[in-house]
């Protein structure tokens, strides 16, 4: 009874709980501040150590508790960025514009190394070059960015030099390895790949890109057991990535597991029915189960959504002979050599005719028309765009302009284009 009057008598006495409660009261509404400032540390400490997703979340947090911070908005873009989530990095780089005063320094170069990544490098890529040689502490970044645009415009030997750089200077840069692993995939160097891809995913364990990329490496050197364990530990991880299920079906039926490959790929397919890798995944498998006509339908549509499958091409080949189709077999041979010969004919341009000569016009615009064919469109046109950069008054470019725009509805710049063609075949003739 003693303990209870004492208790409700301190209580009562104002130089106790008044205190009390205005300290929780005060507490109560710092905490998400403190909260957010413990997070600010933690994402740039992990994008110091080159691990954006790592990142994110405290910068969304961040971004909650202060949303009325340009710095943060920065940084959020820039992790954007670096996951390759460019729609999400150019949306944090507009408010943070607006929320500064005038255009910093800081949110400039990050629009610059956002548009090289895209591929836009026409009006940044010297920009970018002249901030590496001034700044060092940007070398890195500008190396990077400038790697992943390159990639974009299959110019694998600018992205090799600017990722041997990055890695010079800093040999456990994930982003560069992981940059360097496309490159190598890019000409069929598996192995190599490979190997840049593991030291990703050793160090980074989260990094769910490389390690499907590696186990698709291990996939393509023939080399299923390596790759299985990988795709079934991302399957845990991402029950619903269509590619990680295809992939993982591949590896199965290369290890002998040709039943349960073919219920996992009808599986996607119910779920993603026009999915050409999972199209042509099951036309492959189907073939396997000695099944051609089956085999043909599926393949068929793997062809009609990606015309430019090799694989596909040939494994449909294969069908027509089995099933005695002798005429519609010799026009898919024919169908398969016009694919393997314009593969190979980029292949040619971009990592052997295009170092030697950078700036020759028709390459530029040879390579957009086989890019247009394979249904690249976006990448076509700036290779259109850049064969006029190097010589304004060529034709075919014009004319590949033309038609594209012609095809699109877009009248005025098919006109355009239309009348520069002519003035330039005009010009060609008087001269």
């Amino acid at each position: 009874m003693f303990g209870r009057r004492r208790l409700i008598s301190q209580l009562r006495r104002p130089r106790i709980w008044v205190p009390t409660v205005l300290f929780a009261v005060a507490l109560a509404a710092a905490w998400p501040h403190l909260r957010a400032s413990y997070s600010w540390r933690a994402a740039q400490s992990a994008l110091a150590r080159h691990r954006p997703r790592e990142a994110t979340p405290h910068l969304e947090r961040c971004l909650r508790a202060w949303p009325e911070s340009s710095e943060v908005y920065l940084l959020a873009a820039r992790a954007a960025r670096l996951l390759e989530n460019y729609d999400a990095a150019e949306q944090h780089l507009v408010e943070c514009q607006r929320l500064e005063t005038s255009p910093s320094d800081a949110s400039l170069f990050e629009w610059a190394l956002l548009k090289a990544e895209n591929g836009d490098l026409e009006n940044v890529e010297g920009f970018l070059l002249s901030q590496a040689r001034s700044d060092p502490s940007r070398a890195d970044r500008v190396g990077e960015a400038l790697a992943a645009g390159y990639l974009q415009l299959y110019r694998f030997f600018d992205a090799m030099r600017a990722l041997d750089l990055c890695l010079e200077r800093q040999p456990e840069n994930l982003r560069a390895l992981y940059l360097r692993g496309k490159a190598w995939e890019r000409v069929h160097a598996y192995p190599k790949a490979a190997a840049d891809y593991e030291t990703v995913a050793t160090l980074d364990p989260e990094h769910d890109d490389a390690r499907l990329r590696l186990a698709n490496c291990r996939l393509e050197n023939g080399e299923p057991a390596e790759a299985i364990p990988h795709l079934e530990a991302l399957r845990d991880r991402q029950p619903d990535n269509p590619e990680v299920l295809v992939r993982l079906a591949f590896a199965w039926n290369a290890a002998g597991k040709l039943g349960p490959s073919l219920e996992l790929i009808d599986k996607v397919l119910a779920g993603h029915p026009d999915l050409p890798s999972a199209l042509s995944a099951r036309g492959q498998l189907s073939y396997q189960a000695e099944r051609p006509d089956e085999a043909e339908m599926w393949l068929q549509r793997a062809i009609a959504a990606n015309p430019f499958d090799r694989t596909a091409h040939y494994v449909l080949q294969q069908c027509l002979e089995q099933q005695g189709k002798q005429t519609e077999a010799a026009a898919q041979q024919k169908e398969l050599k016009r694919v393997e010969e314009a593969i190979a004919r980029m292949l040619t341009i971009t990592n052997r005719l295009m170092p030697k000569t950078p700036h020759d016009a028709a390459l530029h615009h040879e390579l957009g028309t086989i890019l247009m064919l394979m249904g690249k469109d976006e990448l076509a046109l700036r290779w259109f765009h850049s064969a006029l950069r190097e010589d304004p008054a060529y034709r075919p470019a014009h004319e590949s302009l033309a038609t594209y725009y012609e095809r699109i509805g877009d009248a005025s710049q098919a006109a355009r284009h239309r009348e520069r063609a002519a003035s330039s075949r005009s010009a060609a003739g008087n001269g």
